[in-house]
C-alpha cells in the first residue's frame, strides 16, 4: 500500500512540476509580447490588437460558477 501511494505522490508532483514549469513560460512570453506592444505605443507606431475571429478562432465562452 505504501509502494502505491509513493508513486502516486510522486506522479503529481511531476505533473504539478510541469505545470509550474508550464505556466512560467507562458508569463514570460506574455511578459515579452506587452513589452513590444508598450514600446510600440510609445514609438508611435500603428498598433491594432489581433481579433480572434479573424483568425478562424471561435472564443470560448465562460460561465460564472456559483
Amino acid at each position: 500500500m505504501s509502494c502505491s501511494l509513493n508513486v502516486v505522490v510522486e506522479m503529481n508532483i511531476d505533473s504539478v512540476n510541469r505545470i509550474t514549469k508550464l505556466m512560467g513560460e507562458s508569463f514570460k512570453l506574455h511578459a515579452q509580447a506587452l513589452v513590444g506592444y508598450e514600446e510600440a505605443v510609445a514609438s508611435g507606431t500603428s498598433v491594432s490588437t489581433p481579433n480572434m475571429s479573424s483568425q478562424g478562432i471561435d472564443p470560448l465562452e465562460m460561465e460564472a460558477a456559483y
